[in-house]
C-alpha cells in the first residue's frame, strides 16, 4: 500500500476510502527561505519551494512603447539599474535592459556578453558612443548586478562586492568614461528586456532568467509571468510579453520569493485566466484595478505574504502564487519519499502524469507539484472522484494554530 505524508490522527479518511498515511513525517508550516525543513530519525527530508521567474531568449522578450523613459536620469544626476539574473554559462549576448529608437538608431543597452556585464550606448545628436565591459565573466548561477553612473563615471557591482570601475575590473571598449546614461540618450521610443529594439533588432541568443529589475528606485518589475504582463509595482510602466505561451516562464531553485514573502493581488478573467500582481511592499498591494479593468479582469482578493511561512491564512487554492514544491530535490531513493513520485502507478493514477507540471526527467522532477495542485481538504467535496488524484493536500493537527500546515496528504490508488 502506498503512503501519504501527514499526521495520522488528523486525516479524516479511512484506508477503505483510498487514502493512506504515516505519522512518521511532519512537514512544518514555518519555512527557512525556500526550504520546508523536515527531519526524521536524524535524516533530512526537506522539501523545497521552487519559484517562478522570467525566461528570455530569441523568441521570448518584453517591451513597452514609451517615449524617453528615464529622461531625468543622466550622468549629471547619477543613477543605477539593478537586476538579478541567472546566467547559464552558454550565452554570447543576453539583453538585460534596453531603450532604443526604431527610426534614428540611438539606444541605451545593458547586457551580458559572454557572461561579462556590459554597458553600451549610442546617441545620434549630440554624439555619444560609449562602451564599458567587465573584464571577467560571472559564474553560472544567480547574480545581482548593479549598473551605475556616479560622479560621471561608470561602475558595475556584482553580488554586493567591491564596485568595478574603469581600470579596476572594467575596460572601456569605446568612447569615454564620462558616465553618460539613459537620460543622455535622446529620442528613444521604447524600453525592453530580452532584446534591443532600434533601427535593427538584437535578440538574446541563449536563454537567461531573471526575477526582478529595479530602475533607479522609481520603477520595479518583479518577473512572475502573469498572463502576458510584468507589472511595474512602483512606476506603473508595465512590460508586455511578445508571446502568451507558458514557455516564457521557468521554475528555478533560489529564484525570488517576492510573492510568498511580500504578497500579491489576484485578478481573474472570464476565460478563466489569472493575473498575479505583486505587492509593492509588505502589506501594501499594488493597485492595478484600472489597468486590469481595461483588460476585462476583475479583482479576486489580496494575499498578504509572510517571510517565514509557506502560506498566511488559507491562501493555497486552485490559483495562487506560481511556484513548485519539490519533495525530493536530492533525488534520494529513500522509500519514505516515494509517495511523491508521480511515476509510481501504485500511488498515482494516470491523471497525475497528464498534468502540464509533470516532468518525467528525474526522480526530483517527478516529485514536484505546482501550487495549483495543492488543495485544502475542504475542497475535496467538489473534487471528489474528479480532480483530486493528481494533487497533494496540506494537513493540520494543531488546533491552536488553524492555518498551520503540519504535513501533506497524497491520494493512494490502491483500495484495501
Amino acid at each position: 500500500m502506498g503512503l501519504a505524508l501527514g499526521i495520522g490522527n488528523a486525516i479524516p479518511f479511512s484506508k477503505g476510502a483510498g487514502w493512506s498515511y504515516t505519522d512518521n513525517l511532519d512537514l512544518e508550516y514555518s519555512r527557512s527561505g525556500l526550504s520546508l525543513p523536515e527531519s526524521f530519525s536524524g535524516d533530512s527530508l526537506n522539501a523545497t519551494i521552487i519559484p517562478a521567474c522570467a525566461k528570455c531568449d530569441a523568441t521570448h522578450y518584453l517591451k513597452l512603447d514609451v517615449a524617453n523613459f528615464g529622461s531625468g536620469v543622466t550622468a549629471a544626476t547619477g543613477g543605477k539599474i539593478t537586476k538579478r539574473v541567472y546566467y547559464t554559462g552558454e550565452n554570447t549576448l543576453s539583453s538585460i535592459f534596453a531603450s532604443g529608437d526604431v527610426t534614428g538608431g540611438s539606444y541605451f543597452h545593458l547586457s551580458l556578453v559572454s557572461g561579462k556585464p556590459y554597458i553600451r550606448m549610442i546617441n545620434v545628436a549630440p554624439a555619444i558612443d560609449n562602451g564599458v565591459r567587465a573584464d571577467d565573466a560571472i559564474s553560472v548561477g544567480w547574480h545581482k548586478i548593479v549598473f551605475e553612473t556616479a560622479a560621471q563615471k561608470y561602475k558595475i557591482t556584482i553580488d554586493d562586492g567591491t564596485p568595478l570601475t574603469v581600470g579596476a575590473g572594467l575596460s572601456l571598449t569605446i568612447g569615454s568614461n564620462n558616465g553618460k546614461w539613459i537620460g543622455d540618450i535622446t529620442e528613444r521610443d521604447n524600453i525592453s528586456v530580452g532584446y534591443l529594439l532600434r533601427t535593427s533588432t538584437t535578440y538574446s541568443d541563449e536563454p537567461f532568467y531573471s526575477d526582478y529589475l529595479n530602475f533607479n528606485g522609481t520603477n520595479k518589475w518583479v518577473f512572475t509571468e502573469s498572463g502576458g504582463v510584468e507589472y511595474d509595482i512602483i512606476g506603473g510602466s508595465h512590460l508586455l510579453w511578445n508571446v502568451t505561451t507558458s514557455a516564457k516562464l521557468i521554475y528555478l531553485q533560489n529564484a525570488g520569493s517576492h510573492l510568498l514573502d511580500i504578497g500579491f493581488r489576484l485578478y481573474k478573467h472570464a476565460n478563466p485566466s489569472y493575473h498575479c500582481v505583486p505587492y509593492t511592499s509588505a502589506e501594501v498591494p499594488y493597485n492595478a484595478d484600472a489597468y486590469e479593468t481595461g483588460l476585462s479582469y476583475v479583482k479576486v482578493t489580496d494575499y498578504a505574504g509572510d517571510a517565514s511561512n509557506l502560506i498566511k491564512g488559507s491562501v493555497i487554492e486552485t490559483r495562487t502564487a506560481p511556484f513548485l514544491i519539490g519533495f525530493n530535490e536530492t533525488s534520494d531513493a529513500d522509500s519514505r519519499l516515494e509517495i511523491f513520485d508521480r511515476s509510481n502507478t501504485t500511488i498515482f493514477e494516470d491523471i497525475a502524469r497528464t498534468s502540464i507540471w509533470y516532468d518525467a526527467t528525474s526522480l526530483a522532477t517527478r516529485s514536484r507539484f505546482h501550487s495549483s495542485e495543492i488543495m485544502f481538504i475542504d475542497n475535496l467535496q467538489s473534487l471528489y472522484k474528479t480532480g483530486y488524484k493528481n494533487r497533494v493536500f496540506p494537513i493540520n493537527d494543531d488546533l491552536d494554530n488553524p492555518t498551520k500546515v503540519t504535513g501533506f496528504l497524497v491520494y493512494n490508488t490502491e483500495r484495501t
